[in-house]
């Protein structure tokens, strides 16, 4: 494993970006063992390195082609958020931030 992000899930276990395995593990929080990996064997998630949880949930995964969305809860792959060469040039993190309120 070679992990390089991390983030709680929405279910409390804690996800990790394994770019050496082209995954999310899963680890059960209280414990700190295995669990089935979040997601896995689908082409669009190759080298992960950072993850975020949104709203939704939906977890964004930051990945060699860009921004992938999973689902939050189960992990099915939604789509990608942007893409290298279409919206961005090399990502390496991602962060959710709440929505700003409009100044009165």
């Amino acid at each position: 494993m070679r992990a390089v992000g991390i983030t709680l899930g929405d279910d409390g276990d804690i996800l990790v970006a394994d770019e050496g395995g082209d995954r999310i593990a899963r680890f059960d929080a209280e414990r700190f063992t295995p669990r089935p990996d979040f997601a896995r064997d689908d082409p669009r998630l190759l080298r992960p390195i950072d993850l975020e949880l949104g709203p939704g949930p939906i977890l964004y995964v930051v990945v060699a082609a860009g921004v992938l969305e999973l689902d939050g809860v189960d992990g099915t792959p939604r789509g990608f958020l942007a893409t290298v060469g279409d919206a961005l040039t090399r990502p390496r993190s991602v962060d959710i931030a709440p929505p700003c309120e409009p100044t009165p």
